[in-house]
């Protein structure tokens, strides 16, 4: 997940379909992810009625590569 805007903070929701969340075997509720790119970021992946959804701000020009614990 990258903000490739140079200036602005970017702030949105990551949402994970069904078929996603039912490939990867996950119930409903809370999951710890963590970024693997500078190991400074940890959120929560919330997964209700199957649907995932991560929220995230990233700042101008940051990257993340958010892995599920």
């Amino acid at each position: 997940i990258s903000n490739f805007d140079d200036t602005n903070v970017q702030e949105f929701d990551l949402k994970l379909p069904k078929e996603v969340i039912e490939k990867w075997n996950l119930s409903d509720k809370d999951y710890q992810v963590e970024d693997q790119l500078y190991n400074e970021l940890t959120s929560t992946l919330k997964v209700e009625n199957g649907i995932g959804n991560v929220k995230l701000q990233l700042k101008p020009l940051e990257s993340f590569i958010l892995k599920l614990k």
